[in-house]
């Protein structure tokens, strides 16, 4: 599960994507979408790493989970 949080999702959407997702039209739906889920995601994970960081400390994280 790559774990990230809601300001990072939502400043990686880009307008175009936005548009093709009607859930994503409103910020507040979208967040509160984002809370119903999130407990979800991570008690049904079997590992999970924080996608909020550098992309070689997120791709070192990987390997490190991948290896154990």
């Amino acid at each position: 599960y790559l774990k990230a949080k809601f300001s990072t999702i939502v400043a990686r959407l880009e307008a175009k994507e936005i548009e093709k997702r009607p859930l994503a039209k409103e910020i507040d739906s979208l967040e509160n979408l984002y809370n119903e889920r999130i407990e979800k995601y991570e008690s049904s994970a079997f590992t999970s790493v924080d996608v909020d960081s550098n992309l070689d400390s997120i791709v070192n994280t990987i390997i490190k989970e991948y290896n154990e």
